[in-house]
């Protein structure tokens, strides 16, 4: 995709050195994507090195295109992944495109593991991306532990909204999971939700309600 800043490809994993074929696939696929289309990110100025990164579980794949450009200028990008075999292709996209995958579980399992999540939550110079409405929706129903973190760890949260021109919407899914396609447009807006104080996490109601939602 055409940009201002020239991407670097293959900052983790060698290529086809995977869990399995899918990512290869899945990698093919992005750099199609960018080769004919166009990708920017609206308000990138907003991240800092010390920051929550929230986004909608449909847009794990499009967030990849976010993850590979943040790499090169923040040093330490995590995402929390499910520890599911369905995990593994996520894990690797991940590291092939500069960030490290936190490997949890869903569910109630991911609770016995808390403090583990609240100790990389607090360290410094760490942006930490995690789907607002994951593991397993509702869709576009944002879960209160990113900011429960966040208000733990005094770090704000920026969420990541996106445009899309040209693409695929598998709709039989719960997330409504969006696959761009070549020769299209993709535009990220980053959202600052700020420092989640005491008050705003006891207003939780209305802080998700101020969550802009992808237009697809």
């Amino acid at each position: 995709m055409k940009n201002s800043k020239e991407y670097v490809y293959n900052k983790g994993k060698k290529y086809g050195k995977y869990h399995n074929n899918y990512t290869s696939v899945y990698l093919w696929w992005m750099q199609l994507v960018c080769k004919t289309g166009k990708f920017e990110i609206d308000n990138e100025q907003l991240l800092d090195d010390n920051a929550f990164l929230g986004f909608w579980h449909g847009d794990s794949y499009c967030m990849q295109f976010v993850l590979r450009q943040i790499a090169m200028t923040h040093d330490n990008v995590r995402v929390i992944v499910t520890s599911s075999p369905r995990g593994n292709s996520i894990e690797d996209m991940v590291d092939y495109n500069g960030g490290k995958a936190v490997r949890l579980p869903n569910g109630l399992e991911m609770r016995k593991l808390y403090s583990e999540l609240l100790s990389i939550a607090h360290e410094d110079k760490v942006v930490l991306g995690v789907a607002l409405d994951g593991p397993e929706g509702p869709q576009e129903d944002p879960k209160k532990l990113i900011f429960l973190m966040a208000n733990k760890a005094g770090k704000k949260v920026v969420c990541v909204h996106f445009k899309f021109k040209r693409c695929l919407v598998v709709k039989r899914r719960w997330d409504k999971f969006r696959i761009p396609l070549p020769f299209g447009k993709i535009t990220a807006t980053f959202q600052d939700m700020c420092v989640i104080t005491d008050a705003k996490l006891k207003d939780f109601a209305n802080l998700k309600n101020d969550i802009i939602k992808t237009e697809y």
